[in-house]
């Protein structure tokens, strides 16, 4: 590994001896090898520890930052930043999994003379359950505009798949800690400003659906962030919400009182299906490109 590698990958853990392993190996299974991962472990109370150490051991491209308490996601993943010498950061959740292109097809893309000026680069996931079994497919809108348009109603990247380049936290700055959930949509309507935010049609990710992820547990605050993010966004930089934007306000706010199993059935089979049906026709949106071996599986629009 060079000194400074091109991609500094940046992972939080807490509480996920039971993937994280599994993360950790398809990160170090990717094409693309001038990487490094940076594994910040959270306070975790599990195993985890003993788990990272076993899959990082003998890889000089790893390091563990080692926290003696749980911190909130945002300072967290702050650290890991902090520590990054990369262009370039992609994020993983410790409960998902890449696919072995991932990184190579991004960064060919994103090393572009004509996509400079993209500064989050996202990609199509496949859905997989605990067990890691397929379950369906969940897609992003793909063109600058469209990721801008769907910050009103949605979130439109899957972190798991974001490489971001270091530029945008040094004029920018990184994720703001006075969010406990919900600062990665903060942040992109914050990089809007100055850079493109831009999706792959390609499948690249596996993110898990599983009970006891943060956004089930915490699912109100993660609301009422979801919220607090796009008001934000209206008076500090610029953007209108217009009727639509309220219309979706009011909409987030009434999904506080729905239970979370209901508001993630309804996000799917509701939002993801009207925006699948209708937007795509503005021509911002794509159908997800598959890897071969996902040829044949469920595509959006069978959603969990």
């Amino acid at each position: 590994m060079s000194a400074w590698p091109l991609v500094s990958v940046v992972m939080i853990n807490y509480n996920r001896e039971r993937f994280v392993g599994e993360a950790i190996a398809s990160v170090r299974a990717q094409g693309f090898n001038d990487w490094e991962l940076i594994v910040v472990e959270n306070g975790s109370e599990d195993r985890s520890a003993e788990v990272i150490e076993r899959h990082t051991k003998g890889d000089p491209r790893a390091r563990i930052v080692r926290l003696p308490r749980r911190m909130a996601i945002p300072a967290a993943a702050n650290l890991g930043i902090k520590e990054a010498r990369g262009t370039y950061i992609a994020r993983l959740d410790s409960d998902d999994v890449w696919l072995s292109n991932r990184l190579e097809v991004q960064l060919e893309w994103m090393e572009l003379a004509a996509n400079e000026r993209v500064g989050v680069c996202g990609a199509q996931c496949e859905l997989i359950d605990a067990e890691g079994n397929p379950i369906g497919h969940k897609w992003f809108p793909i063109n600058h505009t469209a990721c801008l348009a769907a910050c009103g109603y949605r979130n439109p990247f899957c972190q798991s798949a974001v490489l971001i380049r270091q530029e945008c936290f040094t004029r920018f700055g990184r994720y703001d800690e006075s969010f406990a959930v919900g600062e990665d949509l903060e942040l992109w309507m914050r990089l809007a400003q100055a850079f493109d935010l831009y999706n792959l049609p390609d499948v690249l990710v596996r993110q898990r659906l599983w009970g006891t992820s943060a956004c089930m547990r915490h699912y109100r605050a993660t609301v009422d962030a979801t919220l607090r993010a796009r008001r934000l966004a209206s008076r500090r930089y610029g953007r209108r919400l217009g009727a639509a934007g309220h219309v979706a306000l009011a909409l987030t706010w009434c999904m506080r009182w729905c239970p979370p199993a209901f508001a993630r059935w309804l996000f799917y089979n509701g939002v993801l299906e009207w925006e699948r049906r209708f937007v795509t026709q503005s021509g911002g949106h794509a159908r997800p490109v598959l890897s071969p071996h996902l040829e044949g599986a469920p595509m959006p629009g069978k959603m969990v």
